[in-house]
């Protein structure tokens, strides 16, 4: 579909959908269904500018972060001198607090209310074209709308094919492969059944790593049932590749 047949969703329309005013949600919602099909395409578009602006936030934030982390850098250097100087260590006490604070927002980003928005409502959708995005989402989500998206790819990623390895960047690819870590096992079987259609070289190693394990409970078996079932359209494509 071309740009211009795109009907955009602003992010005030997407606030709204989570308004406390009835009125607010009830038109919002109206003029999502009144779009029809295209509605999926609007809502793909405004998960790509809320990445953007996740990832905008994110470098912001790193920025201040790493600031900080210099100003404690020489923190932890004068209170060290003053101990090993002085014997005075007060300096140091609470040091450990300081650095995972340090730690943790320097992994932080920003989700805004429109973006949360955009992801819940496109997750009512049962289009396919939709599986990478939600791949994306998922890394740069809370637990709680994490568990909401691998829903949806537990029910999405069993139903891709071969034609359908052109609708996931190499990002998307590496968000497969980051994802066979989840201790969701159901997830991860989803995943291995979508790697047999759609992976290549670049997910072998991990996913030869799940066929190698010993399985501690029928879980890991299932995983790893699933991951021996995988390797061979892997490995067949990873010859072609050469």
């Amino acid at each position: 579909m071309k740009n211009q047949d795109i009907v955009e969703l602003d992010d005030k329309t997407l606030s709204k959908l989570t308004s406390k005013k009835a009125e607010e949600r009830i038109a919002a919602e109206l003029q999502i269904a009144q779009m029809g099909d295209k509605a999926v395409d609007a809502l793909l578009v405004a998960l790509q500018r809320g990445a953007k602006c996740y990832h905008k936030s994110r470098r912001v934030v790193v920025g201040i972060w790493s600031a900080l982390g210099a100003i404690f850098a020489v923190y932890i250097v004068v209170g060290l001198y003053k101990g090993w100087a002085h014997g005075n260590w007060k300096m140091l006490d609470n040091w450990s607090g300081f650095a995972g604070f340090l730690g943790a927002g320097g992994m932080a980003g920003t989700i805004t209310q429109s973006h949360k928005n955009a992801i819940t409502k496109i997750l009512e959708y049962d289009d396919i074209r939709i599986t990478g995005p939600l791949l994306e989402e998922r890394e740069r989500s809370d637990s709680k709308m994490r568990s909401l998206l691998e829903q949806a790819l537990i029910r999405l990623l069993p139903r891709m094919t071969a034609s359908h390895a052109s609708l996931l960047n190499r990002e998307q690819l590496a968000c497969m492969n980051r994802a066979l870590k989840s201790k969701n096992s159901e997830f991860v079987v989803a995943v291995l059944k979508a790697l047999e259609q759609v992976g290549d070289d670049t997910h072998l190693e991990a996913v030869e790593g799940l066929a190698n394990m010993s399985p501690k409970n029928p879980f890991q078996s299932t995983i790893r049932e699933s991951a021996i079932a995988c390797l061979p359209y892997l490995r067949q494509r990873a010859e072609n590749a050469v």
